[in-house]
């Protein structure tokens, strides 16, 4: 009965739903602002929540160059990776509200790709 009403619901308002989807996504990659809104069940202090962005913003930003680079020289490995990506995150951004302990599986391939992105600014630095 209550699956019935949910997709009643996403039919009837297909715009919000697809807002709330863009949001969970963004808190899986992110941070859920959570511990802005409540302290109920928030153990950590507020800025271990801003040093998380600290760092996963860079890198995200690092993966994504990264991931620019192997596409020009690794699409094999790259594909395998962005599948991977795919397979452990876009299931719980889109069904479950979006947080980042559902991220854990794929830190790991973020951080290649974004030492794909280190290694190449470091070779070019070694060449000027």
């Amino acid at each position: 009965m209550l699956q019935r009403e949910a997709w009643q619901w996403v039919i009837a308002h297909p715009d919000r739903f697809l807002e709330l989807t863009i949001k969970r996504i963004g808190y899986l990659w992110l941070i859920s602002p959570t511990f802005q809104i409540t302290g109920e069940n928030i153990v950590e202090p507020s800025y271990f929540y801003l040093l998380r962005y600290a760092i996963q913003i860079p890198l995200l930003i690092l993966a994504l160059i990264g991931s620019i680079i192997a596409y020009r020289h690794y699409r094999a490995a790259l594909l395998i990776c962005l599948c991977w990506l795919v397979a452990f995150t876009e299931p719980y951004a889109i069904s479950v509200a979006g947080h980042t302990c559902y991220r854990l599986p794929v830190e790991p391939i973020l951080a290649m790709l974004a030492a794909v992105a280190c290694a190449a600014a470091l070779s070019r630095w070694r060449s000027t």
